[in-house]
C-alpha cells in the first residue's frame, strides 16, 4: 500500500510543526484520546516523520483510534523502517514473527530484530534472547545465547531483560549459579517498577 505523503510546505508548516503534531499526538494517546492520537499521528505521518508513522502503525494494529487494520500497520511501520525509525523495525520483525499483516516468516522476523538490535535496541535484544532461552521464532533453544543477549539487554537499562536475567543467574539457567548476582539485576529491575523482579528479591532476602 502506498501512501501520497505530503510534503512540508503542504502540511503549511516546517519541520517544528510537524514535530508538534506528533508531540501532541503522544500527550492525546496518553490520555487515552485515542482517535485525536491517531488523527495526529496521520498528519505528522504523511509529512514524513518516522516515529509518527511508527506510532501510527501501531494504532491500526491495536485498532486504537481507527479501524483495526494490520495490513495497514504493516505498511506504516515499513514506511517508518525507511525513515529509520529503530522502533519501527521491531514492530515490523513481530508482524513477521507472528503473522500479523504478512505471511509468518520466522528467519524474516529474526532478521529485522538483529538489524534493530545493532541500531542499538534494548527491546531487540530481549527479544532475541527470550527467543534463544525459548527456541522460538526460529532459533534453537540456547540457554547460553539467550542469557548473552539477556545480558547485553540488560546493561542498556531493559528493565524486563534485567529480571529475566537475574533468573538466569539464580537457576543457573546460560550462566552460572549466582545468588548474589541474580539479586543485583533484580534490585536494579524492581528500581525501574518491574514487580517480579521485587518479588523474586524479596523472597532471597527472606530465605
Amino acid at each position: 500500500m502506498m501512501y501520497n505523503l505530503k510534503n512540508k510546505e503542504q502540511l503549511n508548516g516546517d519541520a517544528e510543526e510537524i514535530c508538534g503534531l506528533y508531540e501532541s499526538g503522544k500527550r492525546s494517546y496518553g490520555a487515552g484520546d485515542y482517535k485525536r492520537a491517531a488523527s495526529l499521528f496521520e498528519q505528522a505521518a504523511r509529512a514524513g516523520h518516522a516515529k509518527a508513522q511508527n506510532r501510527l502503525g501501531g494504532c491500526y494494529e491495536l485498532g486504537f483510534g481507527v479501524k483495526k487494520s494490520a495490513e495497514q500497520a504493516v505498511a506504516w511501520y515499513r514506511l517508518a523502517v525507511a525513515g529509520g525509525c529503530r522502533g519501527a523495525i521491531c514492530n515490523l520483525a513481530t508482524c513477521y514473527a507472528y503473522g500479523i499483516g504478512v505471511k509468518r516468516d520466522c528467519e524474516e522476523a529474526m532478521a529485522l530484530y538483529q538489524r534493530a538490535a545493532e541500531a542499538g535496541s534494548s527491546r531487540a535484544r530481549y527479544v532475541i534472547g527470550v527467543c534463544y532461552l525459548n527456541g522460538t521464532v526460529g532459533v534453537k533453544k540456547n540457554a547460553a545465547a539467550g542469557a548473552a543477549e539477556l545480558l547485553r539487554a540488560a546493561e542498556m537499562g531493559h528493565a524486563q531483560a534485567q529480571y529475566l536475567f537475574g533468573h538466569c543467574c539464580e537457576k543457573g539457567k546460560g550462566v552460572l549459579k549466582d545468588r548474589a548476582r541474580a539479586e543485583e539485576w533484580y534490585r536494579l529491575a524492581a528500581a525501574q517498577g518491574n514487580v517480579p523482579a521485587a518479588c523474586r528479591l524479596r523472597h532471597l532476602r527472606e530465605n
